[in-house]
C-alpha cells in the first residue's frame, strides 16, 4: 500500500475518533454523542503513534500497527461480537444495555 492511502485511511480514522470526542447530531438523532471526557485517552494515542508512524520508518509504522490491532480486537469483543452473538465476555446484550 503506498504511503499516500496510508495517510488518507490514518487521516479518516482520526476523523472518525474526532467526531467521537465531539459528538455528532443530524437533525434531532444523535450518530454519536460526545465522550470527550471519558475517552480523550482514545484520541490522543492514534495521533501520537500516527505521528510517530510519519516520522519514524518500521519503528513507528510497527507501534501504530500495534496500536490499531490491539485497538481493533477490543471493538470487536466490545461492539459487534454482541451483535453477532447476543452475549460476550462482559455479560449478556439485554443486561449490557
Amino acid at each position: 500500500m503506498k504511503k499516500t492511502h496510508l495517510i488518507i485511511v490514518n487521516i479518516i480514522l482520526l476523523l472518525w475518533y474526532f467526531l467521537s470526542m465531539i459528538g455528532l447530531k443530524i437533525g434531532d438523532k444523535y450518530l454519536v454523542t460526545d465522550a470527550f471526557e471519558e475517552e480523550w485517552l482514545f484520541m490522543l494515542i492514534p495521533t501520537i503513534t500516527f505521528v510517530l508512524m510519519l516520522v519514524t520508518k518500521n519503528v513507528g509504522r510497527n507501534i501504530h500497527l500495534i496500536w490499531l490491532a490491539g485497538w481493533f480486537v477490543t471493538q470487536f469483543l466490545s461492539h459487534e461480537w454482541y451483535t453477532l452473538f447476543g452475549k460476550g465476555f462482559m455479560g449478556e446484550m439485554d443486561k449490557k444495555i
